[in-house]
């Protein structure tokens, strides 16, 4: 089998209609009344491209250029509304029990790569903050699509910053980088029916940010991650809003 250009197919694992109590085993949660905001977002890499083209291609599907990092047997958390979307389309199916899918490689948010630290440690170059320990197990995790992953403070940031009127009653908060990815090399331009440009996303690499950095983004920038009930990433506690570059205002 030979995927669709820039698609990726996943076998969703996290099961969403269960909450895990110590002590007490699963329960049973009843995700009909909100299935949008239970959807399965955590799965298992089947197949990737041969390599992702970005030529002559409708960007509304790959709106930036990036490298393929993933690979087959990655642990990946994807985007909500691209899951939904699949799913609503027809592109997912199921067999022996299993849901798969089929999404553009832009919906995959970042990539838990479970190693043997001992061993890959000495193969890579990267810093030791793109590591994680989960119950025991190391994983080398891996922000894709220009992706970071940002820890939000619990009150609204006090900046000096200068919002546009329409922007008054949109507080800036701020937050600390925790994981952040390659950078996308660029942007595509965007335009409406009538041919306006409605974006103008600057290249990743005009912003200078690494892990550490605090920094100031519009309210309901960051997006959670992950529900709190269905937290996988990093454990329960731990819950991180995932934000693209572009999205910063600036750094604290």
């Amino acid at each position: 089998m030979k995927l669709h250009t820039n698609h990726i197919l996943i076998r969703l694992t996290k099961k969403t209609d269960e909450l895990h109590l110590p002590g007490i085993g699963a329960i049973q949660i009843e995700t009909g009344y909100d299935e949008e905001r239970h959807q399965r977002l955590v799965g298992e890499v089947v197949q990737v491209p041969d390599k992702l083209i970005f030529e002559n291609m409708d960007h509304t599907m790959m709106p930036w250029e990036c490298e393929m990092e993933a690979m087959v047997g990655d642990e990946v958390i994807l985007r909500r509304t691209d899951v939904s979307v699949s799913r609503f389309n027809g592109k997912s199916y199921e067999e022996d029990g299993h849901l798969f899918i089929y999404v553009a490689y832009e919906a995959l948010i970042l990539v838990k790569r479970k190693v043997k630290l001992g061993n890959y440690a000495l193969q890579v170059k990267d810093p030791m903050d793109k590591w994680l320990t989960l119950d025991g197990v190391h994983y080398f995790v891996i922000m894709l699509n220009g992706y970071m992953l940002v820890e939000q403070d619990d009150a609204d940031c006090e900046t000096k910053l200068s919002l546009p009127q329409n922007m008054k009653e949109s507080k800036a908060q701020s937050g600390t980088i925790r994981f952040i990815g390659k950078p996308n090399t660029r942007y595509h331009d965007q335009y409406n029916s009538s041919g306006k440009q409605m974006s103008g996303n600057l290249p990743d690499d005009r912003f200078d940010l690494k892990v550490g950095d605090r920094i100031a983004f519009l309210k309901f920038a960051a997006i959670d991650l992950e529900m709190e009930t269905h937290q996988s990433f990093a454990g329960k506690g731990k819950q991180f809003g995932r934000m693209q570059r572009n999205k910063v205002l600036c750094k604290l």
